[in-house]
C-alpha cells in the first residue's frame, strides 16, 4: 500500500498528460521567449529524471517477485471466478461428509486469494511503468515537435525531417503503451471485481462454518440472503 501512495505522489509531482488524440497537429509546444523555452526545457528535464526514478524503483522492486502473470494471470483469474459462482449450499446438500466439502472450499478460496492478492500488486506496478513510458514518449513527441518547428524557421531540411521520423516514433510508441495499458486496466477490473466477490464468500462461510456443518438443516435466512446477494451481483455484473 505505501508502494503504490509513493507512485501516487510521485506521479502527482510529474504531472499528467493526455494520450488521446496523439499526432503532429496536438503540438503541446508553442513559440515564446527564450526564457519559456528555458522553463520549458527544464520542466521536460525534470519529469524525465522524475519518470526514470519511479521506473527504476518499480523494476527493482519486481525482481524480488516470482510471480509470472502472463502464465498465470489467466488460468487463476478462472480459478477465482469458478470458486465465486460455486454454489455452495447446493454442493453442500449433496455432500455426506459437509465438514470436508466446506473446509476443501474454504482452503481452495484462501489459496486463490492469497496468489492474486501478489499478482494484482504486480499488475498495477506494470500499469503504472506502462504509464509512466507513455507519458515520456509524449515528452519525446513534444521535444520532436519543438525540433522540428526551429529547423523549418532555420530552413534546416535534415533537421526537420529527422525531427518529424522522431515524432512518429514517439507518436507510435505512446499509443503501444496506451493500448497495452488499456488491456491490463481490464483485466486488473475484472480481477478486483472476482476477487472482491470471493472475498466475501469466503467471509461469511468461514465465519458461520460450524453453524452450516452443524445445523444445515436449519441455516438462518440472513445467511441465505446474503449468498443469494452475492449470486445477484454475479449475475448482473458486465464486462
Amino acid at each position: 500500500m505505501k508502494k503504490i501512495i509513493w507512485i501516487v505522489s510521485l506521479l502527482t509531482l510529474v504531472g499528467t498528460v493526455s494520450a488521446q488524440g496523439i499526432g503532429m497537429t496536438d503540438v503541446i509546444y508553442q513559440n515564446g521567449s527564450s526564457t519559456t523555452s528555458m522553463q520549458n526545457s527544464q520542466s521536460i528535464l525534470a519529469n524525465n529524471i522524475a519518470f526514470e526514478t519511479i521506473k527504476l524503483h518499480l523494476r527493482l522492486t519486481r525482481l524480488t517477485s516470482n510471480i509470472n502473470p502472463e502464465e498465470e494471470g489467466l488460468a487463476t483469474l478462472k480459478e477465482v471466478e469458478d470458486l465465486s459462482k460455486t454454489d455452495v449450499i447446493g454442493w453442500l446438500t449433496l455432500a455426506t461428509d459437509k465438514q470436508k466439502m466446506l473446509s476443501d472450499y474454504l482452503t481452495q478460496s484462501n489459496a486463490a486469494l492469497q496468489k492474486w492478492d501478489m499478482l494484482i500488486s504486480f499488475l498495477r506496478q506494470e500499469l503504472a511503468l506502462l504509464q509512466l513510458d507513455m507519458r515520456a514518449c509524449l515528452i519525446d513527441k513534444t521535444i520532436a515537435d519543438k525540433a522540428y518547428f526551429d529547423s523549418v524557421n532555420i530552413y534546416d531540411q535534415s533537421g526537420s525531417e529527422k525531427a518529424i521520423q522522431t515524432s512518429i516514433a514517439s507518436d507510435t510508441c505512446a499509443s503501444q503503451n496506451r493500448i497495452q495499458s488499456n488491456a491490463k486496466t481490464y483485466l486488473l477490473d475484472k480481477i478486483v471485481f472476482f476477487t472482491s466477490i470471493l472475498q466475501q464468500k469466503y467471509n461469511l462461510l468461514f465465519n458461520d462454518q460450524d453453524t452450516i456443518v452443524n445445523h444445515f438443516d436449519v441455516i438462518s435466512d440472513s445467511m441465505l440472503q446474503k449468498l443469494n446477494m452475492i449470486n445477484e451481483t454475479l449475475k448482473t455484473y458486465q464486462f
